[in-house]
């Protein structure tokens, strides 16, 4: 997974975050949301028990906001990304400490984790995972496609429509489909073959559209997108291929 990084989050995001007004918190809660998983994976790796590293997620967010740690981030040190690691990275390092305190304050759970849905995303990563830095970048880029895949479904407003989208689904990021895969669905669906794969590649379309989408909201400047795209596309292929 060497290469160009992810750009950074937009820093107008970024700040808003820093913020106590509704659009701060707002702000605050969109990011918490985008980076809690990669985060608990982070963490994850580095203990055995899944609901320690559900804690320590936990208690890493709450201190987070309690301190405003991200009224700290400062784009001219670099990608945001890069710094939310480096900030759960150091927290690890007195992680016996701010368990305790998060603990006796009440457990208060600042995210909305659902521990076996997290474990299982977990125990599906390959076991020759990539360095924490790089795992970090590939589970940002899955969560931006599942992002995006909620958007679709979102979107799909008739029965049919429906249908079609869970069936292909499983099939919406490979790259290259199994023709037996495809007749096989294509039979299910009463569609002609030749009719099944127009409408997938169709939804394909649409899905990396609501990708784009997604990215857009991640960076400093829109041109930046189809280069972010083409990342994510490596990372996700490299994950999926350990």
């Amino acid at each position: 997974m060497a290469g160009t990084r992810f750009p950074t989050t937009r820093w107008s995001r970024v700040l808003a975050a820093a913020g106590s007004s509704p659009s701060g918190r707002s702000a605050m809660s969109e990011l918490c949301n985008r980076y809690w998983y990669p985060l608990y994976a982070a963490v994850r790796r580095k203990t055995r028990d899944p609901e320690r590293a559900s804690d320590l997620t936990q208690a890493f967010f709450t201190r987070f906001l309690e301190k405003n740690d991200v009224a700290a981030a400062d784009k001219a040190r670099g990608r945001f990304r890069s710094w939310m690691l480096a900030c759960l990275e150091n927290f690890l390092k007195n992680a016996h400490d701010h368990e305790t305190t998060w603990k006796a304050g009440g457990r208060v759970r600042t995210v909305s984790i659902d521990e076996e849905e997290a474990e299982g995303r977990f125990a599906s990563l390959p076991a020759e995972a990539p360095p924490d830095d790089a795992l970090f970048d590939g589970l940002w880029a899955v969560t931006a496609v599942e992002r995006a895949m909620e958007t679709m479904r979102a979107r799909c407003r008739d029965g049919d429509a429906r249908a079609f989208h869970a069936s292909v689904e499983p099939l919406l990021t490979l790259p290259d489909t199994d023709p037996g895969d495809t007749a096989a669905i294509a039979s299910k669906l009463s569609l002609e073959p030749g009719t099944f794969k127009t409408r997938l590649s169709r939804e394909r379309a649409r899905l990396w559209g609501y990708v784009r989408a997604e990215l857009a909201e991640t960076l400093d400047d829109p041109n930046d997108v189809d280069e972010e795209l083409k990342y994510l596309i490596s990372v996700l292929g490299a994950l999926w291929r350990m």
